[in-house]
């Protein structure tokens, strides 16, 4: 596989590899050529058997890759058609770069059911946006219009999925910008995040830095807890006060990632604020 020594600016914005520049840079962390993060030994691609990937986030990394003079100038076919390359280019990258050990494994979300299964949650609003988000989600919508229609053909290999992402029973990485995503493995550390743009891995320990907030490391990443402080993707969060409350409580108490939703509803009869304990017991 060839690679460029630098970043190539043309009508979309490429890393070392031949996929948009986000995409690129988590790759480059697998593979150890992340200029911004020191290769470990072994390299970390070698602990993995397969690179989880939503296909959202590609579509994001694409959109987000396309020079600015022309974002508006392209149509919705041309951003599926160069998502559809990628689809193609990254499991012969993949392939290559890890002498067959990776494989790629695709997955759609549809988010239907997030409103049903999550009825106490506060959801981000869909209230009147700025013109350019308003034209990322045209695109993505379009983009996934296609997908769709490209895995029920056959010509494509795609997870279509609601919410639960597909079972893995071997140690895997996932390239995901929406949270919601993690919560089919937040029981389990066979998976690592891998975050775009910055090509960081992050163990399962490591996923509360997705929820809002800062000094978050004694809320273990649980449902309960994405709902409660939002991912600034899919929910809100509850109010400051209500979260404030709750993280002093954690911290009171030494919760860590490995405090169980169980532990945390036994000591639910301390809690100071029976408003606050109230709403929680709901979300546990």
């Amino acid at each position: 596989m060839q690679l460029s020594e630098e970043i190539v600016h043309e009508e979309v914005t490429q890393g070392k590899y031949q996929v948009s520049i986000g995409t690129s840079l988590a790759f480059e962390t697998l593979f150890g050529i992340n200029d911004n993060i020191a290769p470990t030994e072994p390299l970390p691609f070698k602990q993995y058997t397969y690179v989880l990937i939503n296909l959202r986030t590609l579509i994001r990394n694409m959109y987000g890759a396309v020079q600015k003079e022309l974002k508006a100038e392209w149509s919705a076919q041309k951003y599926y058609d160069k998502v559809k390359k990628e689809l193609e280019m990254i499991p012969l990258i993949l392939d290559d770069q890890s002498q067959g050990q990776l494989s790629a494994v695709y997955y759609l979300p549809s988010y239907r059911s997030v409103e049903k299964t999550y009825p106490n949650a506060i959801l981000k609003s869909m209230s009147k946006k700025a013109y350019g988000r308003q034209h990322y989600e045209a695109i993505e919508q379009y983009c996934v219009a296609q997908l769709n229609a490209a895995a029920l053909r056959g010509e494509q290999t795609i997870a279509m999925v609601d919410t639960s992402l597909p079972p893995m029973d071997q140690k895997s990485v996932i390239m995901t910008h929406l949270p919601i995503d993690l919560l089919s493995y937040s029981k389990t550390d066979l998976v690592d995040l891998i975050e775009t743009h910055t090509g960081v891995i992050k163990p399962r320990r490591l996923w509360f830095t997705k929820l809002n907030g800062k000094g978050l490391d004694r809320i273990p990443f649980t449902e309960w807890s994405l709902q409660w402080f939002g991912d600034g993707k899919t929910f809100s969060g509850m109010p400051p006060k209500y979260r404030a409350a709750v993280l002093e409580f954690a911290e009171k108490n030494h919760w860590n990632q490995t405090t169980t939703d169980r532990l945390i509803k036994a000591q639910m009869n301390r809690f100071p604020d029976k408003e606050i304990r109230a709403e929680l017991l709901k979300f546990l």
